[in-house]
């Protein structure tokens, strides 16, 4: 799905932005401007990052920490339903809030 270009960096973008990424199942996609560039993305390992990367978490983190691995100048946010926003790059966990 190609989305509209919103940039994190607008602050008119930001209210749109948010709305969007609640709406849409799979990954977004930015560019380095931190501008959105798809969504709706299906993060699929390849065959040694699920032999190599362990499972962290539910399925949006471990899709995260796979994708990563797989792509290491990637840096993947991934923010759960029910708790801890995690930044993974390079297959491995960077930080993680805590949850409330």
């Amino acid at each position: 799905l190609v989305p509209p270009p919103l940039d994190i960096g607008r602050p008119a973008d930001l209210a749109p932005l948010r709305h969007v990424l609640g709406q849409v199942d799979g990954a977004a996609v930015f560019d380095s401007a931190g501008v959105l560039r798809e969504l709706g993305v299906r993060l699929v390992p390849s065959v040694e990052a699920e032999a190599d990367v362990d499972p962290l978490g539910g399925t949006r983190h471990t899709s995260a920490r796979r994708y990563s691995f797989d792509d290491p100048w990637a840096t993947v946010i991934v923010v759960s339903e029910d708790g801890p926003v995690t930044v993974v790059r390079n297959g491995e966990v960077l930080g993680r809030s805590e949850r409330e």
